[in-house]
């Protein structure tokens, strides 16, 4: 038996304790999750994973086997649980009604290291971060892992509020578990929100962390902590963050309409308007009439008991912004297509991210701000999909009706005079190919920029997403690159998916749901070619090219730096061979709007087979990579169904032109 299980052996009697270590040789101890005794029934352990309950032995546990127990552990506080010292062990009581205790729950605690690597990037951005799950599914051992990384790996200054010493365990010394962080003892649960004022006006910390934030005060003495710039790690129960945003509201509404209900019966003659109020006694709601104070009417006396896990949830709405009812103006509401009373977010959340700990090796990560908006939109939040597996952490796109969006940052900074560009330019050809290979930064050069205010006169507008960090983003680039001189508004965080929108060229303003919009309304036409650059280009050869440039006001280039994870891939292993050897790209684009002149500017490199004709571009494009294409091409598709004007040409084929049609 593990040393752990050993130690919470330590309250069973003998007979008990035998039969336990006799019982359990056929399960993995390590999955051991907790050891049930309830007085005349059969003791019981629960395991983590599909045979998750064993009974111990084929008797009922006694009072004498309970007293026993009791005795071993000492006195529970008024939440009825209590630790064992030395141990991060949890034992629970339940209580007959003259107080006799008549149920043991034996919870093992462990210390888990590295099982915060899903979340352990978002450690490093200082912002505070709410976990959500129900019980059993590691909330605990997450906040005791965070404690150790941020006290011993990142340095910061951590205070514990320990409630019921699950985190830091049983006694006056604090285990290991936690590293270097500070724990703070709460001598009644209620008092949890006291106990975190205390820690922020004495000692100092730099972040706090609180286990299960479940009551009004706990939520005011987050958003006061938060406030003070402090770093909050809590945790709550609740499934999702869907739950927390959108059952308060049903549950107001369901209020009101059962006294709108009330009143109906009661046929009142009176047409008063009726708001519904929380009362102060917990689980109950009172309808106030707009006439008078309650008491002033009859429906002013119907009372109905809410269930405590609503009211529990309605008190966390807080910690992800509020909601509140907005009566939007006729022109706003045909704007947004949609009603004219709609619910939005009421301020900044308390706590920036938010992760569901669907099961305890799937969380689900959200820019709650973010998230929140878009449920009260009845739309689907954005979020990132973390699952651990016997390997390496999986990130990747969202089980069932999520998306996934990873954090970066992207950021764009224009300049002007001639003079200026060219010497940026250059300077870029050197550095943005050697940013590491989570930085992207590309240049726009021309004098007719699309975001460009003045047409005719040079200007570049140097665009880039860095996966990671605004400081470091800005620090990286200005070491690299100081002449851009990079500053924090030029800085915005986003989601993955937004970063498509940003560099989608749809204009500004645009969202998300815009991509699905393939039909454009200003249409334009565009012309575009590409050249490959091995070797950086001199000063006086930049500055030629921006002569030519300043005469062409409806042209302008793009330079896309490879390099990074491009650099690591030859030209032969994939059909797009230009990758290995180059520094950047040039797209030369001519964009116009008159459709007549359309006609004038398509390509017309080959017709449907003839192989030799499309070889003089194609050589040039697909380098070696030309002839493997051509004969893909003749066993794929070998009468050309699917084709284009620059399209590969199947070798031969006999079909004729009718049956083509």
């Amino acid at each position: 038996m593990p040393p752990p299980c050993r130690r919470c052996s330590g309250l069973l009697m003998s007979k008990l304790r035998a039969s336990s270590s006799e019982n359990a040789s056929d399960y993995d101890m390590n999955a051991l999750f907790q050891v049930i005794m309830d007085l005349g029934r059969l003791p019981e352990a629960c395991y983590l994973g599909e045979s998750s309950r064993q009974y111990l032995r084929d008797t009922e546990v006694s009072m004498k086997e309970l007293e026993y127990a009791q005795n071993a552990v000492g006195e529970f506080g008024e939440d009825n649980r209590a630790g064992i010292e030395g141990t991060l062990h949890r034992i629970s009581a339940i209580r007959n009604r003259e107080g006799k205790v008549v149920g043991l729950t034996c919870r093992v605690g462990r210390a888990i290291r590295g099982h915060i690597d899903m979340v352990q990037d978002l450690l490093q951005y200082g912002k505070s971060i709410l976990f959500v799950g129900r019980p059993g599914v590691g909330k605990t051992t997450v906040m005791r892992e965070i404690a150790r990384v941020l006290s011993e790996e990142l340095q910061k200054r951590v205070v514990i509020v320990d409630t019921s010493n699950e985190i830091g365990g049983g006694g006056d010394v604090p285990h290991p578990a936690i590293g270097g962080a500070r724990r703070l003892h709460v001598s009644e649960p209620l008092m949890q929100h006291r106990v975190m004022i205390e820690a922020v006006e004495n000692h100092m910390p730099e972040v706090i962390i609180v286990d299960e934030i479940g009551t009004e005060a706990d939520v005011n003495a987050c958003r006061s902590i938060a406030e003070r710039g402090v770093m909050l790690v809590g945790t709550a129960h609740g499934e999702r963050l869907k739950n927390i945003v959108e059952n308060p509201t049903l549950l107001v509404l369901a209020v009101v309409l059962l006294i709108d209900l009330v009143i109906r019966q009661e046929q009142r003659s009176e047409k008063g308007k009726f708001v519904v109020i929380w009362g102060r006694r917990v689980g109950v709601l009172a309808a106030r009439s707009s006439c008078g104070g309650v008491g002033s009417g009859a429906a002013s006396d119907h009372r109905m008991k809410i269930q405590s896990s609503s009211i529990s949830v309605y008190a966390l709405l807080p910690l992800i912004g509020g909601v509140e009812t907005v009566i939007l103006g006729d022109q706003e509401a045909r704007t947004r297509k949609c009603r004219k009373t709609i619910l939005e977010r009421k301020a900044p959340p308390t706590f920036p991210f938010c992760v569901e700990m669907r099961k305890r090796h799937y969380w689900v990560t959200h820019r709650t701000d973010r998230s929140v908006d878009l449920l009260l939109q009845g739309k689907k939040p954005l979020v990132e999909d973390g699952q651990r597996t016997s390997g390496p952490v999986l990130k990747r796109p969202g089980i069932g009706q999520e998306a996934w969006a990873l954090h970066g940052l992207g950021f764009a900074k224009r300049t002007g005079t001639k003079h200026l560009v060219a010497n940026l330019v250059h300077k870029w050809q050197f550095v943005a190919p050697k940013l590491q290979d989570g930085f992207y930064l590309s240049a726009f050069v021309g004098a007719g920029l699309p975001e460009a205010k003045t047409i005719g006169r040079i200007s570049a507008t140097f665009k880039g997403l860095y996966l990671g960090l605004r400081s470091e983003a800005i620090s990286i680039l200005n070491k690299a690159f100081p002449e851009l001189d990079i500053l924090e508004q030029d800085c915005e965080e986003m989601s993955w998916i937004e970063s498509v929108v940003y560099f989608s060229g749809l204009g500004k303003g645009s969202t998300i749901s815009d991509l699905k919009d393939r039909y454009f309304r200003d249409k334009k036409y565009f012309k575009a070619k590409s050249d490959y650059v091995r070797t950086q280009i001199p000063l006086s050869g930049i500055k030629a090219a921006l002569d030519i440039l300043e005469e062409e006001p409806k042209g302008y280039v793009i330079l896309d730096p490879y390099g990074g994870v491009m650099e690591k891939i030859s030209s032969k292993s994939i059909a797009f061979p230009h990758r290995q050897g180059n520094l950047f790209s040039i797209q030369y684009l001519v964009e116009w709007k008159e459709e007549e002149d359309n006609s004038k500017n398509k390509d017309r490199t080959t017709d449907n087979g003839a192989v030799e004709m499309a070889r003089v571009w194609g050589e040039k494009y697909f380098l070696e990579n030309n002839a493997r294409l051509v004969r893909a091409k003749t066993h794929i598709d070998p009468y050309n169904v699917f084709r284009h004007q620059q399209g590969i040409p199947p070798a031969a084929t006999t079909l004729k032109a009718e049956d083509m049609r």
